[in-house]
């Protein structure tokens, strides 16, 4: 019974321990359109990547750190490694993310930054799942 638990609890995860995933889709939030393109890797608990960030208010990638719990993600942008606000646009490093996976591998959620005062939901569907050790990561060596 525990080891059926275990099993379905990490099958459910939105990425395999040891490995990076990628996931495109849209986020509306103050930029009612962003496409967004997050790569994301895990080493156990733990979870970092980036998320590439493309809207009317400009374009931005950011650095992201967090930890996978069950069959989602919690999340926070630690830096910003480009910033290129559009004129009457800024951009602030979001507090906060949920997103949890669905069965195909989708992640929904929302994202939160009180500097800009922004609520956002998040749509993110997988372009390929990596089942193979980590080549490129975020993790230090």
């Amino acid at each position: 019974m525990l080891a059926m638990l275990v099993t379905t609890l990490l099958s459910s995860a939105p990425l395999p321990d040891k490995t990076c995933g990628l996931w495109e889709g849209v986020i509306k939030g103050n930029d009612p359109e962003v496409t967004a393109r997050l790569l994301m890797c895990r080493r156990g608990a733990e979870v970092c990547g980036q998320m590439a960030w493309t809207g009317q208010s400009g374009d931005a990638v950011r650095e992201l750190t967090g930890s996978v719990d069950g069959s989602g993600l919690d999340l926070k942008d630690t830096r910003f490694l480009m910033s290129k606000p559009r004129r009457g646009w800024r951009f602030c490093l979001a507090d906060g993310y949920r997103l949890d996976a669905d069965k195909s591998g989708a992640l929904t959620g929302r994202y939160w930054s009180t500097a800009c005062n922004d609520q956002a939901t998040i749509r993110l569907t997988p372009v390929k799942r990596a089942e193979s050790p980590m080549i490129v990561s975020c993790f230090p060596p």
